[in-house]
């Protein structure tokens, strides 16, 4: 095989890899999801919540409600970076940071 295909091929694969990756300045993964007890409820703000995502649905039209139901397969935790202890069942955008997922509840 020609080198220059093969190059051609290499640099093609290295900007779609480029293109594939998510910068800091594009953001970071984002999730919809509800705050809910397992055993006992986080008291103090700066803690760890238990979380389930919501699914979404609706008519996607101007003026329209979404109805929100919470995925029961699923649950993990995310930490409260805020000033204000959430009520069970307050539904949040989470950010996945550092390999947490991490939210602001300021009341």
């Amino acid at each position: 095989m020609n080198t220059r295909i093969l190059r051609e091929r290499q640099d093609e694969a290295s900007s779609a890899l480029d293109r594939a990756r998510v910068s800091v300045e594009q953001g970071g993964l984002t999730a919809l999801a509800q705050t809910l007890t397992i055993s006992t409820y986080p008291t103090s703000p700066s803690s760890y919540f238990a979380c389930r995502p919501l699914l979404v649905d609706g008519s996607e039209s101007e003026g329209a409600t979404a109805s929100f139901s919470p995925d029961s397969t699923r649950t993990f935790y995310a930490y409260n970076v805020g000033t204000q202890t959430p009520p069970p069942g307050t539904k949040l955008l989470l950010t996945c940071c550092g390999g947490r997922w991490i939210f602001r509840y300021d009341g």
